[in-house]
Order: structure tokens, then sequence, then C-alpha cells
């Protein structure tokens, strides 16, 4: 019997992907190719393994083709007797909305779906169809914009309950499994515009690097799994020894945003400043505090820094911080919106404690 063109069970096991027994993975389903692999390839894992799969479809309704998109993922579920969840939103109202891009708010529109679904039904997961050229496309990009290694360890194989099952598997073999299988799949016709650096450089940047490597992404995933482990590893040392700094910023999921947009609650400007040193390349970063003494030694060791100060700040899970404080940011300006609730976010933010008189 041959090998399947596609064998992520020990990605999955290595990484804690699998559920178990009787247990339920959400898998986000575009209709694309890559979705499309992942769903089929999840469904006879399942059978194998003892879970079940969910399939998830946000119709964003902004392209012509969007309804069959749907169309075509409610069918492969119907034949697969896979359970299908979908919604409709209206991407643009919610953009005047959120005052985020159209790709900005398509990105937290899914996401808010697929997690809301995926509490709905008790699933264990949210699996996405990312694989080993998105994972080197967005070490690549993080590299050009600038980083640290944090950045440069890319796409988390698991993140807060999303699951990447095929974060290691190349696209060829993707190609293969779609092709062995029969599977249809459709096409988004913006994946072919070239206004898109991410495009840009799958279309036209990566096929030169391949003549230079044939095995360039493999390997540019390679340094971001030993960037990921040296920082997970560091992470852990300096919390041990910097009362206050947490093992790990909280990140929001970002998926295909270049920067990571993070917050870190902090004893005192040193800390914060022992946190860059560790996780960036010293811009575009800021701090709240009432204390203007750790606000100018903040700024003599950070470029671009945006330094808030106010007396009072208050920082709860779900809300908002900053309230009251100028809420401008530094140079590098990024619009998003985060569970915090903030409207904007730069790099890092760094509430110091103490006269920041967090509650």
């Amino acid at each position: 019997m041959s090998k399947p063109v596609v064998d992520a069970a020990a990605w999955m096991e290595r990484f804690g992907m699998l559920p178990p027994p009787g247990g339920t993975i959400l898998c986000a389903v575009s209709g694309g190719r890559d979705s499309v692999c992942l769903l089929d390839y999840l469904w006879r894992l399942g059978q194998e393994r003892g879970f079940s799969v969910a399939a998830a479809h946000l119709n964003h309704g902004m392209r012509t083709t969007a309804q069959r998109d749907e169309e075509l993922v409610r069918r492969l579920c119907r034949q697969r007797d896979i359970p299908f969840y979908t919604e409709k939103v209206d991407v643009y109202a919610l953009c005047d909305a959120w005052r985020l891009t159209v790709e900005e708010t398509g990105r937290r529109a899914r996401y808010e779906f697929l997690r809301r679904t995926a509490a709905s039904i008790g699933a264990a997961f949210i699996a996405t169809a990312h694989h080993r050229e998105d994972q080197a496309e967005t070490v690549l990009l993080q590299l050009l914009r600038g980083t640290g290694p944090q950045g440069l360890a890319g796409i988390p194989p698991v993140r807060e309950g999303i699951i990447r099952p095929l974060l290691d598997t190349p696209r060829a073999a993707i190609d293969a499994y779609i092709a062995a299988h029969d599977l249809p799949y459709v096409t988004d016709e913006t994946n072919l515009d070239t206004h898109y650096a991410r495009n840009r450089l799958r279309l036209e940047i990566m096929p030169q690097l391949l003549t230079i490597n044939p095995s360039a992404p493999a390997h540019i995933c390679r340094t971001a799994d030993i960037l990921r482990a040296e920082n997970d590893y560091l992470d852990a040392q300096a919390a041990a020894i910097i009362d206050g700094v947490p093992a790990a910023a909280e990140d929001f999921d970002t998926e295909y945003l270049d920067y990571k947009l993070s917050v870190a609650v902090v004893e005192d400007v040193d800390a914060a400043i022992a946190h860059i040193a560790r996780h960036s390349t010293h811009h575009s970063e800021a701090i709240i505090t009432a204390d203007a003494a750790a606000a100018q030694r903040f700024t003599a060791c950070v470029d671009s820094a945006a330094v808030y100060v106010n007396a009072s700040t208050r920082f709860t899970d779900g809300g908002e911080f900053g309230l009251g404080c100028e809420m401008g940011i530094s140079t590098q300006k990024l619009h998003a919106r985060g569970p915090m609730g903030l409207a904007e976010l730069c790099t890092y933010k760094y509430i110091i404690r103490g006269d920041g008189q967090i509650r």
C-alpha cells in the first residue's frame, strides 16, 4: 500500500492537535484547494482515530463567486455526512463599524465566527489550512519588515485552540492529494492580485528563491522552528528572573497580519526594556505610565517610542486599557482591533504598574 501524499498525523501528535476519542475538530473551509484538502484529510483521519470533524464557512459576500464557494463546501460536507455551519456577513459595513481595512475586517469576522461556532458545538480545536509555503512566506515578510525572534518564528502550530495540521506539509503534497482523491475546489481570484505583498512574494519572489535552492521553504520553516524553540526557552528563563514579565506576551491571533500585536504588563520600566530586548527590534514601542522619569529612561533606550502619561489606567479582561489616555500611537501605525477593545495598536504596549494604578 502506497504512503498517503499527505500524512500529518505525526505532526498533529507532536503538537497535541488530536482531540480525545469522541471529540470534534472544527475545520475552517473556504472552498479553496488547501482547506478542501484539510477537510477531507481530517475526515478520513477521524474515522481511524475516533474523532469527528465539522466544517465552518464564512460567506463574506465580497465576490460575485462567493455563493459558488459556499455551495461547493456544502456539497462536500453533504457527501461525507460532515456537519456544516455557515454565516453571511457584510464586510464593508463592518469595516466602517470597526475602522479596519477590508482584509483585516474579513479576518476578524472569520475568526469570531469560527470561535463562536466551535464554542456552540463543543469542538476541541479549530483547524486552519496553513501549509509549509504559507509559513515560509510569513517568515520572509516578517524579515523584510523588521522583527525579532518571535516574529521570525512565524505562524505557531497551535495557539489558543487553533491548530495548523498542514503547517509542515508542502504545497506539492496538497496538490497531489487533491488529484489522488479527485477533490473539487475553487480558486479565489484575489490570490492572483500582485498588489498584495504576500501574493507578490508567492508568485514572483519565491519562484526565484527556488532556483537558488529548491528546498528553500523547508529550510526557512526549519529555521522558524529553531527560533520558536529558542524564544520559548528564553521567555521561560527571563520570566523566572524578571519579576512581572510574562513567560509569553499575550499575542492576538493575527494569522496573516505580519506583526505581533501584544500587551505586556510589567512592574517597572526596566522590565519593559528587558522585554523589548528579547522580542523586537527596538522600534515602534509604547508604554503607559504616570512616572515622567521612567518615561524618559524608556525613550532613551527605544526608538520611535510613544509614551502615555496618565495617573489612572484601567486594565480588565475583555475591556479597554488606556481609558483617559491619549490614544495616539507611535510612528508605525497599525489599524487593528484586538480582544482588549483597542482600535489602534502598535507592536508592543507596556503598562507600568505602581503609579499606573492597574485595577
